[in-house]
């Protein structure tokens, strides 16, 4: 579960904070990778940090201005969409596609 007071899970039958970094997209791949979108950030958590007392949220992308949607082609890459467009994560790079003016 997440938002803008951060990121929780239900463990225990309770809840607890994963990260007080707010969120606004959350995505689950299919290696079971965490992805989050805030504002202009791109985030994850490994699948192996979440089993952990204190997951380890990676920064992946910083600069792009509103950040809404997030997703997983076939291919396993990251799709984000926002208001400039849509960019792609391929697990080492971030590409941006812009709309033709």
């Amino acid at each position: 579960m997440g938002g803008q007071s951060g990121i929780w899970r239900w463990k225990d039958q309770s809840v607890a904070s994963i990260s007080r970094l707010p969120v606004q997209g959350i995505w689950v791949d299919r290696a079971g990778n965490l992805w989050l979108t805030h504002s202009g950030d791109v985030r994850c958590i490994r699948k192996e940090s979440l089993a952990t007392a204190n997951p380890v949220v990676e920064e992946v992308y910083r600069g792009h201005l509103m950040l809404f949607g997030i997703g997983e082609d076939r291919s396993g890459n990251i799709w984000i969409g926002g208001l400039q467009g849509v960019m792609r994560y391929d697990g080492k790079s971030v590409t941006a596609y812009r709309p033709a003016e």
